[in-house]
């Protein structure tokens, strides 16, 4: 890892949409260890109005010089790839927005980019420190409800017409619900369970403003349970958002009352 010569890590942050300024540069900006310092804005300059310190960037290179220590890349899908490599080959170290890569030979290049470089490369998995998702991990923890044999984790809403960015309408090579959504609920479980043994997924597309999958269901297959992760876009009426039956009970958990009108 290249050595920080400043008390503070010195943060470049690529994009501010949705993900960068609820996700990413409100806790970057709280944290003492952290200064943002840096954000790519193609055409806006929202990062100065809540951030005045903030240096606004036009292009991505501009992250990469000197003073930057940390890239976090919070842009849209596609880019997430290229950016983390060239953010690695000058020196940074990155944080990128799920999904890391929309395939795992590019996933495993970019690992094996950062051990090259010497630098460090973490995927953005926020999700697992989510209310509810630490209450079930506690819950099993804690062996109340004895050996677990099945767990499933849902993540159903009911979506009308196309997607706000224009990216998600226009799709791609790992622009779904699965990349969005389905990043999390798996990882979630491989949180809790390790990785599988056996893998099997159903993915469908029911909406015919969707720009690609939009409905999935993923079972995850263990030596003594099974995980069963799902979600929709046309359900109007979602049932509970975690459920694991293990030898001594069971435990559910509701979808969190704000989960309704949260923006994904």
């Amino acid at each position: 890892m290249r050595q920080m010569s400043e008390r503070t890590i010195q943060v470049g942050l690529a994009g501010f949409g949705m993900s960068g300024q609820v996700f990413h540069a409100p806790f970057i900006s709280a944290d003492p260890r952290f200064t943002l310092k840096k954000v790519y804005e193609r055409t806006t300059d929202k990062a100065k109005q809540a951030y005045p310190d903030v240096e606004t960037v036009r292009t991505f290179e501009e992250l990469l010089t000197e003073d930057i220590d940390l890239v976090v890349v919070s842009t849209p899908n596609q880019y997430h790839v290229p950016m983390a490599a060239q953010a690695m080959r000058a020196g940074k170290n990155v944080i990128v927005e799920k999904p890391a890569a929309a395939s795992s030979r590019e996933a495993e290049e970019l690992c094996q980019m950062a051990k090259e470089q010497g630098v460090l490369f973490s995927v953005y998995q926020n999700r697992r420190l989510d209310g509810d998702f630490l209450t079930v991990k506690k819950m099993i923890e804690s062996g109340r409800l004895g050996e677990v044999v099945d767990y499933e984790c849902h993540f159903d809403r009911f979506v009308t017409g196309q997607s706000a960015k224009q990216w998600k309408r226009e799709g791609g090579k790992g622009i779904n619900i699965l990349y969005d959504l389905g990043i999390h609920l798996i990882d979630q479980a491989y949180a809790l369970f390790g990785m599988p043994d056996e893998v099997y997924a159903d993915m469908r597309k029911q909406r015919p403003e969707s720009s690609g999958i939009d409905n999935f269901e993923v079972s995850l297959y263990y030596p003594d349970k099974k995980a069963i992760l799902s979600a929709s876009e046309l359900v109007a009426m979602p049932g509970p958002r975690f459920m694991v039956h293990g030898r001594k009970g069971s435990f559910l958990k509701a979808i969190p009352h704000n989960a309704k009108s949260a923006k994904m």
